[in-house]
């Protein structure tokens, strides 16, 4: 089965892609699970969740924090903290899995996730191993493999043909065997096609 847990809609500043365009995307990608991860909302999640007939849909976001930005699956109500042990702690009250998003990624967040170490791991679910749009995934899997943290991967997509570039492989018990290290990845996505979507976001969010 394929999740592909990193996705935005119109309800991202950065996206214009309308929800009935995500789930066209997904069915047409043949993807069984998606994950609606809108920058610092679950309203996107929530309405594709309730439109959806032929794909599982998990509520997330994609919450910013002093460090870089969280994924965050599994969420009831609206994440208010904007710092990261605020985040955690109201995560992790509803339950969430709680992952870090594209923690190396030099293109776009030359900035974020400087304080990765292990007090920071130990306090999420591991990290986001496979990202769409980004360069140094590899980096991020070297990280992964010498911390034995739990990865997912997602097309971090913001327009509907992005949806599928990038997911996570599973059997039957997506979280059980994402947290197992027995889910295996899905990439597909070459260094221009990442750039060309890269830019068309940067000028949809700023122009």
């Amino acid at each position: 089965m394929k999740a592909d847990l990193h996705v935005h809609t119109e309800y991202s500043p950065c996206s214009k892609t309308k929800i009935k365009d995500v789930l066209i995307a997904a069915v047409k990608a043949g993807l069984d699970t998606i994950a609606v991860t809108d920058h610092n909302t679950i309203k996107g999640a929530l309405l594709t969740k309730k439109l959806s007939k032929d794909v599982k849909v998990i509520i997330g976001c994609e919450k910013k924090c002093e460090y870089g930005e969280l994924l965050i699956y599994g969420l009831k109500k609206e994440i208010k903290s904007k710092k990261f042990t605020g985040i955690i702690k109201e995560a992790r009250k509803q339950g969430a899995k709680i992952f870090i998003s594209h923690p190396i990624d030099y293109a776009r967040f030359p900035n974020m996730w400087k304080k990765l170490n292990d007090e920071v791991f130990k306090l999420v679910d591991g990290v986001e191993l496979y990202n769409g749009r980004n360069l140094f995934n590899k980096r991020v899997k070297r990280i992964a493999e010498n911390k034995k943290l739990a990865g997912v991967a997602g097309s971090d997509a913001h327009y509907s043909e992005e949806l599928g570039n990038t997911y996570v492989i599973y059997k039957k018990d997506l979280w059980k065997e994402v947290i197992s290290n027995k889910a295996s990845y899905y990439h597909n996505n070459n260094v221009l096609n990442k750039l060309k979507y890269l830019l068309k976001s940067f000028l949809l969010k700023w122009f």
